[in-house]
């Protein structure tokens, strides 16, 4: 049984060395699994840096924030994914295979996000 999303199984044709140079306006799918993967192999090329300076590299925390992986749980009224809980919890899970640091500051900053459907809209936005 395969579990991938189907635009995940999808995506299977695109050889690594050439996703980390694609530009996320390039890709055409709006599933976080699918960024989960295709962004795997920038995170564990960070693994170190991020291991010796405890810090997401911006440059990593751009292409994140870019595949909206920060935005899984964010109502769709305030430009959020509105996830699927299960569906977010294999984004986080995917995330996790390459680096758990990063896999929980996603999961942090998309928890925090459960607040904007009870807070006033300008201070959600």
């Amino acid at each position: 049984m395969n579990v991938c999303s189907p635009s995940l199984q999808k995506m299977t044709s695109i050889h690594s060395d050439t996703i980390s140079k694609v530009a996320v306006s390039e890709i055409h799918t709006h599933d976080p699994l699918v960024w989960a993967g295709l962004l795997a192999d920038e995170i564990s090329a960070a693994v170190d840096e991020i291991e010796a300076t405890r810090r997401i590299p911006p440059s990593l925390l751009a292409r994140l924030h870019e595949a909206r992986l920060c935005r899984m749980l964010l109502p769709r009224s305030f430009d959020g994914d509105e996830l699927h809980p299960g569906h977010y919890i294999r984004v986080i899970e995917a995330v996790a295979r390459r680096d758990a640091s990063v896999a929980w500051n996603l999961f942090v900053a998309n928890s925090a996000a459960l607040l904007a459907a009870h807070l006033e809209p300008a201070t959600a936005q």
